[in-house]
This record gives structure tokens, C-alpha cells and sequence, in this order.
């Protein structure tokens, strides 16, 4: 009998290996996720004319499919936006040079956010509030209507931001 030394190599009943089979899943899930995140940001382009879109956010998603790991008896791997997702506060706005901030434009798209302060653009839908596009989720749950290995999904949020 030979002895399995990494079971992300261990052959499962479709001919792969689990760790074939987590980077296809891993990367339909980013497909699921990149699909929402563009119906989104085409659905804001119609609705939003003070903001010059650079595509840099739809081209932020990203899997780094050579970081698999077991934690706890789970795998692991990342789906997640990189740094050119973000961007300096107030980049592409007209007639405001923002407060010198990195933004995290994914989460504030997908959470929402509302400007607590009173500055002049606090009312203003999209610049002083926008409500959450919620893109993750609703890419996760298409990849969910399809799930034959059981793949549970969590989402890291991070810190967050006070805006």
C-alpha cells in the first residue's frame, strides 16, 4: 500500500486530483464573482456620470492558485482584489482632490457606505453614500446552485473603513 504524503495529490473519482479539482472550482468561483462584479459596475456606469471608471476594479479580482493549504483540516485558498482594486481618495472625481486615503473600492462597492462627517458631498447617491452592491455574495451564491464537491465559502471581511 503506498503512503499519501500530500492529499492535495490524492486522485478523486473523476480522474483529477483534489488539488486540480479546488483550482477549478476556485476559479469558477472568481468567474462567478467577476460576472456580478461587472453587471454591477455596468449598472453604476448608466447611473453615474461624476466619476471617470478607470477598470482597474474589474480587473482587481484575482486567485493565487499556488497558495493551497490546510487549516484545521480545511483547505484554503484565496479569491480576492488586489492593490490596483484600490485607489487615492477622490482619483477620477471631478472638482475634488479627495483627503489623500487609500480606498478599498471593492469593499465600499459591495458593503455600501455612508459619510458620516458634514462635508458638501455627503448627500450625494454614489459619493457620500452608495448602497451595497452585494456582487461577493451574489457570486457566491450562483456558484452555489452548482456545488458537486460541497465547497462551504467564507467571506473575510476586512477592517472596514470610517468614512
Amino acid at each position: 500500500m503506498a503512503t499519501i504524503t500530500n492529499i492535495a495529490d490524492v486522485k478523486m473519482s473523476n480522474g483529477k486530483t483534489v488539488r486540480q479539482n479546488l483550482e477549478i472550482e476556485i476559479n469558477r468561483l472568481r468567474d462567478c464573482i467577476q460576472d456580478k462584479l461587472d453587471d454591477y459596475m455596468l449598472r453604476e456606469k448608466s447611473n453615474n456620470a461624476m466619476y471617470i471608471r478607470t477598470g482597474k476594479l474589474q480587473n482587481s479580482l484575482k486567485v493565487d492558485l499556488t497558495l493551497v493549504q490546510v487549516v484545521n483540516g480545511v483547505f484554503q485558498m484565496k479569491v480576492e482584489f488586489d492593490e490596483s482594486g484600490y485607489h487615492d481618495s477622490g482619483d477620477g472625481i471631478k472638482g475634488w482632490d479627495g483627503n489623500g486615503d487609500k480606498v478599498n473600492t471593492a469593499y465600499l462597492f459591495n458593503y455600501g457606505y455612508t459619510v458620516k462627517k458634514n462635508v458638501w458631498f455627503k448627500n450625494i447617491k454614489n459619493f457620500g453614500w452608495r448602497k451595497p452592491g452585494q456582487f461577493i455574495e451574489d457570486g457566491i451564491a450562483e456558484f452555489n446552485k452548482n456545488n458537486p464537491l460541497g465547497i462551504k465559502v467564507d467571506i473575510i471581511k476586512p477592517n472596514g473603513y470610517l468614512v
